[in-house]
């Protein structure tokens, strides 16, 4: 067994119709990772899922704010519902707003709540 191969695993990307995180999705699914694509417009998911799936993938539209924890749960059940399981999770939600970033003077704790 390869300890590097990840086909068939589960993975579910906050932020995943945004540049960040489509471009690992994009990765992923040529790897054989089934994508769950976790953000707050239904309309970006959606353009996601379908461009994952052209790819050959397999993806899933999640609409929920990672700050709602009911709707992170309902994900969750989804992902679960679909494919059982879940094995990775990557965090690239708010990468791309400026109020989401620290500059080098700074902490991440200086982050607006």
């Amino acid at each position: 067994m390869n300890s590097f191969d990840l086909k068939g695993r589960v993975a579910i990307i906050t932020g995943g119709a945004g540049v960040l995180g489509s471009t690992i999705a994009k990765s992923l699914i040529k790897a054989g990772v089934k994508i769950g694509i976790l953000g707050r417009t239904t309309e970006k998911l959606n353009k996601t899922v379908v461009e994952l799936e052209a790819a050959g993938g397999e993806a899933l539209a999640l609409t929920a704010d990672v700050l709602n924890q009911k709707e992170l749960e309902a994900a969750r059940e989804k992902v679960f519902e679909k494919w059982g399981a879940l094995d990775i999770l990557i965090n690239a939600a708010g990468g791309n707003a400026p109020e989401a970033t620290v500059g080098p003077d700074q902490h991440p704790f200086d982050l607006p709540i």
